[in-house]
């Protein structure tokens, strides 16, 4: 502070007991002085401090609405919050009320070990000051984490954090796997139609059905609603060696975002498969899959 003139900290701050020095800038300065503090308080709703080692156990989200309201900063570098999902659906993750730039991500760790290495984030957005920001992805049910942290090394702020869930559970009796050997066998097709409500993504690369014919028949299979690019294919594993050669392939559609697509395919008695697929490495979408003969 220079003289005859005045200066001011302002800052978001973490609950608890600090300490302000006032101190002359030479040896030999001497003065008097006024010093005022004014505070707002912002408090927060999180019963247990999700602070760096400390995960906030929010339990398993239901389809209401969920917000927290923390601080992130010099004092307290990273709050994490963990949650699980009973189904497959659709989450937004927002953040907002911040006072000074900060990141958030969405996590899975896929290993188990407590170490989220970058190939653990699904998702990451970053806040501008006085703005906010949001994650909205299909999602598959599972836990998961969100890290909250500053932009900066000298970044404080608040924040208020807000968690949305909508349900779109599989109707499948397991998980499809993700090679043709643990393909989901949903039996010998009859007349009508199979409808199997599933998601792949990030955490979840092939959906693998099986399925046989006692007779030669036309197939017919549609992927809907989808909302992020994805693809299908017909398969017949001509050798029987569990893998996928491009001339195993009989036939395959590319599905845009909110589309639909089908394949009819004229097919003789035996075992087939269907696969379905993200476009991209960070594609996600829950989907619909009608199989009928």
């Amino acid at each position: 502070v220079n003289a005859n003139s005045s200066n001011s900290i302002s800052r978001a701050i973490e609950a608890g007991t600090y300490f302000v020095r006032v101190f002359p800038n030479s040896s030999s300065g001497n003065t008097s002085y006024g010093l005022t503090f004014n505070f707002s308080p912002k408090p927060s709703n999180v019963i247990d401090n999700p602070d760096d080692t400390i995960l906030r156990i929010l339990g398993e989200l239901g389809t209401e609405q969920r917000n927290f309201r923390d601080f992130v900063g010099v004092t307290d570098r990273n709050d994490y919050y963990a949650f699980t999902l009973p189904d497959n659906g659709e989450i937004d993750i927002s953040l907002g009320s911040v006072a000074q730039e900060v990141s958030f991500r969405l996590i899975k760790d896929f290993n188990n070990n407590g170490v989220f290495a970058n190939s653990d984030t699904l998702s990451s957005r970053f806040v501008s000051a006085n703005s906010s920001n949001s994650i909205s992805r299909a999602i598959e049910a599972g836990t998961y984490l969100v890290q909250v942290f500053p932009s900066s090394s000298s970044g404080n702020t608040n924040y208020e954090l807000g968690f949305l869930f909508e349900s779109v559970p599989s109707n499948t009796i397991a998980d499809p796997g993700n090679e043709l050997d643990a393909a989901l066998d949903i039996g010998e097709l009859q007349t009508g139609a199979r409808l199997f409500t599933n998601y792949v993504g990030e955490t979840d690369r092939n959906d693998y059905y099986s399925f046989t014919v006692d007779t030669n028949t036309e197939v017919n299979i549609a992927l809907r609603d989808v909302t992020q690019e994805a693809s299908f294919q017909l398969i017949k594993d001509f050798n029987n060696n569990g893998v996928v050669a491009n001339s195993d392939i009989l036939n395959g559609r590319f599905v845009s975002a909110n589309s639909s697509n089908s394949i009819s395919q004229e097919i003789e008695s035996g075992r087939y498969f269907v696969r379905v697929f993200p476009n991209s490495s960070s594609g996600n979408t829950n989907y619909d899959l009608r199989i009928a003969t």
